[in-house]
């Protein structure tokens, strides 16, 4: 009798064990090859990965990239290899989750910061013009020569938005101030990422709004030696690169990482296109940074035009 009840408790914890493990949601996550230049989000990353595993309904498989060559046989590995849910993070990835979802149709993505259009993909992209328009806000505010300026790295539609974002915050403050505008991707003598910022600050500008990748470096070498002010992009919270540095704009992708995890659980996920912003904090500014380097009365301001974003008060041409 004893052995029989043993052997009943015994299968008893299996069936318990069994039923956990087949209810947990595999999660299956690759990044794009990391810029030396711009703060890694791999770190953030990981954190969201083991607080969701920490709960026990989850398990991940985290695979990191050196070489782009490196997207379509992992995202292949983690779709055979029982994933869920395969989320891949950045534009670069684009066609590798389009090619590796329409081989695994049975299996759902997400992308993070891309668009691939197809019945089993989530893709989510920012309105970074929003993010852009408090940028130039502050830039308004803190100039003292008004002229600002933007740098981005590639002329595309992305970048567009930030420009466009840009432009609106300053003007809505001061109609009169001067913008000018920088793409490195542009041929001009080849001139370096350092020469053209620099070529910024002699025309005027004070204050450089910058969405420039590799070039990051030498923007934030020619503030420091040209003695202006920068506000940045990035896609994580990150130890500010230099006392130049006003504040970030930030693409808060461990948060929305960790609600589309959860909702992808709950059977919340659908497929297609979604964007985060201001009012559900997709983008936001980095405070702690923001409060070190701007007055009360700028940051007032900051938060009572994110408001009006918020609430359709004002728009973005």
């Amino acid at each position: 009798m004893k052995k029989l009840i043993s052997l009943l408790f015994i299968f008893l914890i299996l069936s318990i064990t069994l039923t956990i493990a087949a209810q947990s949601t595999n999660i299956g996550l690759i990044t794009e090859v990391e810029n030396p230049a711009v703060p890694s989000y791999n770190k953030a990353v990981e954190s969201v990965l083991k607080a969701l595993e920490s709960g026990g309904n989850f398990n991940s498989n985290f695979l990191k990239t050196e070489l782009l060559t490196d997207y379509l046989p992992k995202l292949s590995y983690l779709a055979a290899d029982q994933a869920d849910l395969i989320v891949a993070i950045g534009p670069s990835m684009q066609q590798s989750v389009k090619e590796t979802a329409q081989l695994y149709s049975e299996k759902d993505f997400l992308i993070i910061d891309g668009r691939v259009e197809l019945d089993n993909v989530l893709s989510i992209d920012f309105a970074v013009e929003e993010g852009a328009f408090l940028a130039g806000v502050i830039a308004a505010l803190k100039s003292e020569s008004d002229v600002i300026a933007f740098i981005g790295e590639r002329e595309n539609n992305r970048s567009k938005k930030f420009e466009a974002g840009f432009a609106a915050g300053a003007k809505e403050l001061k109609p009169e101030i001067k913008l000018l505008s920088e793409y490195l991707s542009r041929s001009k003598q080849n001139n370096t990422a350092r020469e053209r910022t620099d070529q910024l600050y002699y025309a005027g500008a004070d204050v450089i709004f910058y969405y420039s990748g590799s070039a990051s470096e030498a923007i934030v070498a020619s503030a420091e030696e040209n003695d202006f002010y920068l506000i940045g992009v990035q896609n994580k919270l990150a130890e500010p690169v230099s006392d130049k540095l006003l504040t970030n704009i930030i693409k808060n992708i461990p948060y929305l990482l960790e609600k589309e995890s959860n909702n992808f659980a709950n059977n919340n996920h659908q497929s297609g296109f979604k964007t985060y912003d201001l009012a559900n904090s997709g983008l936001m500014i980095d405070q702690d940074t923001a409060d070190k380097m701007l007055a009360e009365s700028i940051l007032d301001k900051v938060e009572l035009y994110k408001n009006k974003l918020i609430n359709g008060a004002v728009e973005i041409p």
